[in-house]
């Protein structure tokens, strides 16, 4: 298949909420919204998933130095697993929705940033972000690592238990160039 016939225009969702936009930053939020139409294009066995509607339309999908997922001029590609954690492409996918964990190059899970117990309290402006790194370095031979919904300090040689956020992808139209 070429690459057209494998890229495709989507939103996802993550427990139901919508993945949008803050800002330039990937979230999903409390009060229900609109979610952002993404585009992914498929190259090389991974995907470019671009913004394809909206304020940021045509901006990339790039992860930052500290994890962040935003709206950005270049972009991180990402590689599509299926729950199983097999790799796919939409040639796999049957039907028009499909969970999925996304994954970078470097094997960083996209997560959603919880802030543990207080997750989605404040109805207006809670937002809980979409990041893709294992750890964070504090510099003191710790870490912070992102498990079970909560940064928890963890020693330098404690295993990655990284949880990878399900997302679901609502895919709207296959076959794009």
């Amino acid at each position: 298949m070429s690459s057209d016939e494998l890229s495709f225009i989507a939103t996802m969702s993550i427990c139901n909420y919508p993945v949008t936009l803050a800002g330039n930053r990937l979230t999903t939020q409390w009060m229900k919204t609109a979610p952002t139409r993404f585009y992914f294009k498929y190259f090389h066995g991974f995907y470019n998933i671009q913004i394809a509607s909206g304020e940021h339309a045509g901006a990339c999908v790039d992860v930052v130095g500290d994890g962040y997922l935003v709206a950005a001029k270049d972009g991180t590609p990402f590689l599509l697993q299926a729950t199983t954690k097999a790799y796919i492409t939409l040639a796999e996918i049957v039907g028009d929705q499909k969970a999925v964990y996304l994954q970078t190059p470097r094997k960083y899970y996209v997560q959603q940033c919880m802030y543990g117990g207080t997750a989605f309290e404040d109805h207006d402006t809670m937002y809980n972000f979409l990041l893709a790194v294992p750890r964070v370095d504090r510099g003191d031979g710790k870490y912070l690592a992102m498990e079970e919904n909560s940064w928890v300090a963890r020693s330098a040689g404690y295993p990655d238990r990284t949880i990878p956020a399900d997302i679901t992808l609502h895919i709207e139209q296959k076959g794009v160039s």
